[in-house]
């Protein structure tokens, strides 16, 4: 989502005539609404949330809207608000009695500035980092409860550690969350 935020403030001029509004999605439909209004010549923005989804026992980062159902457009000179409307993924335009409500400009760029600042990136501000030799308690899986040694530190959240009990002698991979220090 780098691109939208750098076009948004190659054409976002708080001193301009551009009049922005919240738009209303339809249900799971803001990258078909954001698609259809920049090809009708609007100028959108959405904010963006950057967040771990488990899907079993793999984890991906995943990237979807901040505010489900909603983001911002913006009409210049000369474009309608029936045409923001109509646009393929909209339901509406957030207002009060049928009148839409104008958002400032400089409340677009405070969006934009705290995703450039990492605010709503969920996948690394909570990580723990964990260092070699250091003892953990896994919490998930068939090894739960048990005490392990960090061997290293592995991309994508993994962490290989080195389970040794009476029984069990082995190393194995976990996602950094399913650990918790010792």
């Amino acid at each position: 989502m780098t691109d939208q935020r750098w076009n948004l403030k190659a054409k976002l001029d708080p001193q301009e005539r551009q009049a922005w509004f919240v738009v209303r999605t339809n249900a799971r439909c803001e990258r078909k609404a954001l698609n259809g209004l920049q090809e009708r010549g609007f100028t959108t923005y959405m904010p963006v949330e950057a967040k771990w989804r488990r899907n079993g026992r793999e984890r991906k980062r995943v990237e979807g809207p901040l505010m489900v159902g909603y983001l911002f457009a913006a009409l210049e000179p000369g474009q309608s608000i029936y045409d923001l409307r109509r646009t393929d993924g909209v339901h509406s335009v957030v207002g009060v009695n049928g009148t839409p409500i104008q958002v400032s400009p400089w409340d677009i760029l405070r969006f934009a500035a705290a995703e450039d600042e990492g605010a709503y990136d969920r996948t690394g501000a909570k990580r723990p980092e964990f260092k070699p030799g250091e003892m953990v308690k896994i919490t998930a899986g068939h090894f739960k409860g048990y005490d392990a040694k960090v061997d290293s530190m592995l991309p994508d959240g993994k962490v290989r550690i080195i389970l040794d009990t009476k029984f069990i002698r082995g190393e194995l991979t976990y996602d950094d969350d399913q650990l918790r220090a010792a």
